[in-house]
């Protein structure tokens, strides 16, 4: 039916809202509000790390995209706009994405998570949203380099990989093994450690000369037949003092002599350290390369410990009264490196420098008090440091997002358990130390998560690092408000008994903090 000019024109005033009615109804001075409003909005999403696309859909070009995309992919708005999304992700990802972009996806308004490498070097993770408006449909993409979440994550898993070679090492050490079978194990694993060719040991047979004792090779044949070494082939050794080799270009005569040994069985590149205990030099760990090395400050430190590693070794043949304390030392170590991981997890979720530590004394204090056995506090303070170890997995913008988080988000963040297992779980030494990483958001009345586990089920060390966890996180500041009165958060933990705690336990903790007030 045909539209009335009056109706018509009713129509029209409302729309532009510049009519002579619409002046008079403050129509225009509300269209410059919305306006502005529009431009503060966008403005506050320029000002976001983040980029964000606006796409047409179903074609998925590019209609609008915020400028953050110059900073990180290099890309102007205006060359942007107008084009395909699917031109800049790489050709894998693309024909993924765009298989996966039907209707009745966007119809679901279901959301995807993928990642690709943009410009063939930067790692992106993409947040895809359907929208729809005004009838018509678009996408919103939010992207987040994540380079230092993937080098973060890489770390972790070298230093994975570190901790359970140097524990491999460990159960030889301990093996009742013959001394050539186990000083044969030990470098195969050092070798594997070090991503050596070779490795070999020394010790010293007299003041001046030292006799090879074990040797292991990438390949069979391959021995390095130098049985004997003198001070002439070797600098003087100092304690604690690595000896690094790249080349040939550099060095003076006492490295030379090292270099014409290697090098006349194919090797280019050499790392050496000397096995020293109470202050005495032993020997010498030796590796060896055929190809140039980069020597940081990680392989460094990693050959400081299986050169100590080593040591107890050789040493198990000649005095084995020394080896409960070596062991023991090496347990720090091992202590040490998880600290450190609590540590960066504490930094990167802007938890102050000793958050960790205060949480494992209390812990230990509190399971001990609730009788769980001398024997078993080392693995429950080694739950405790890693009981967030899962978080290295969760984007930052879901753990360090500043207001509450989505349903979505929520899901993902309650995955950290379940990627806390799926780490620890790998390492046999950390299995025993799993169930406060794995269960620690568990609750006594089954409400919790993963597993959704009650009561007794909930292991007793994940039972008692809860209260603990929750007791520092309300006692100390955070971003978003200030620690809670010590009074306030005892009557929360009160509160909660039988529902998110284990009575016996809040009853132990509870006896625990009088004492302390005292």
């Amino acid at each position: 039916m045909p539209v009335k000019k009056a109706d018509s024109e009713s129509l029209r005033n409302r729309i532009i809202g510049l009519g002579e009615k619409s002046i008079h109804k403050s129509y225009y001075p509300e269209l410059q509000n919305r306006l502005a409003e529009l431009e503060r909005f966008r403005s506050m999403l320029d000002q976001s790390s983040d980029i964000i696309f606006l796409l047409n859909f179903p074609d998925l070009l590019i209609y609008d995209v915020t400028t953050p995309v110059v900073t990180h992919l290099g890309w102007t708005q205006e060359e942007l706009v107008g084009s395909s999304f699917l031109n800049i992700l790489d050709e894998e990802t693309s024909q993924c994405f765009q298989k996966k972009m039907d209707t009745a996806w966007h119809d679901r308004q279901e959301r995807e998570v993928f990642t690709a490498l943009i410009r063939g070097k930067i790692p992106m993770e993409f947040v895809c949203s359907p929208v729809v408006f005004e009838g018509n449909r678009f996408l919103i993409i939010v992207g987040q380099e994540i380079s230092q979440r993937l080098a973060a994550e890489q770390q972790i898993r070298r230093q994975l990989f570190q901790l359970d070679t140097l524990h491999h090492i460990d159960n030889l050490i301990t093996a009742n093994l013959s001394l050539s079978d186990l000083l044969t194990g030990v470098l195969s694993e050092v070798r594997m450690a070090l991503r050596a060719n070779a490795a070999a040991i020394y010790i010293f047979d007299s003041p001046t000369k030292m006799k090879r004792i074990a040797w292991s090779a990438d390949e069979i044949g391959v021995d390095g037949d130098t049985i004997l070494l003198t001070t002439r082939h070797l600098p003087t050794l100092e304690y604690g003092e690595q000896i690094l080799l790249n080349g040939n270009d550099g060095y003076d005569e006492a490295y030379s002599m090292i270099l014409q040994r290697i090098q006349q069985y194919g090797f280019c590149a050499y790392g050496a350290e000397p096995l020293s205990t109470r202050g005495q030099i032993k020997g010498i760990l030796e590796v060896y390369f055929r190809s140039p090395q980069e020597f940081n400050d990680d392989w460094k430190t990693l050959l400081t410990r299986v050169s100590a590693q080593v040591t107890v070794a050789v040493e198990k043949s000649q005095m084995f009264k020394h080896l409960e304390q070596a062991y023991a030392d090496l347990n720090q170590a091992y202590d040490e490196t998880l600290e450190g991981w609590a540590a960066a997890l504490d930094l990167r979720e802007k938890e102050t420098a000793n958050h960790s530590q205060k949480v494992v004394e209390m812990t230990i204090r509190l399971a001990h008090a609730a009788g769980i056995r001398a024997d078993d506090l080392i693995h429950v303070r080694r739950g405790a440091f890693l009981h967030d170890i899962g978080k290295i997995a969760v984007p930052d913008s879901i753990l360090l997002k500043p207001g509450p988080l989505s349903e979505d988000e929520w899901v993902i963040m309650r995955q950290h358990p379940v990627y806390a297992y799926q780490m620890l779980s790998k390492i046999n030494y950390l299995k025993p130390a799993i169930e406060i990483p794995y269960c620690h958001h568990e609750k006594w009345d089954g409400s919790g998560y993963p597993q959704g586990l009650a009561g007794d089920a909930i292991p007793l060390a994940a039972r008692v690092f809860a209260v603990v966890d929750v007791w520092q996180a309300l006692t100390s500041d955070r971003v978003y408000r200030r620690a809670w009165p010590e009074s306030n958060a005892r009557k929360y933990i009160i509160d909660h008994s039988g529902t998110h705690f284990d009575p016996k336990i809040v009853e132990a903790f509870l006896k625990l903090v009088i004492a302390d007030v005292k």
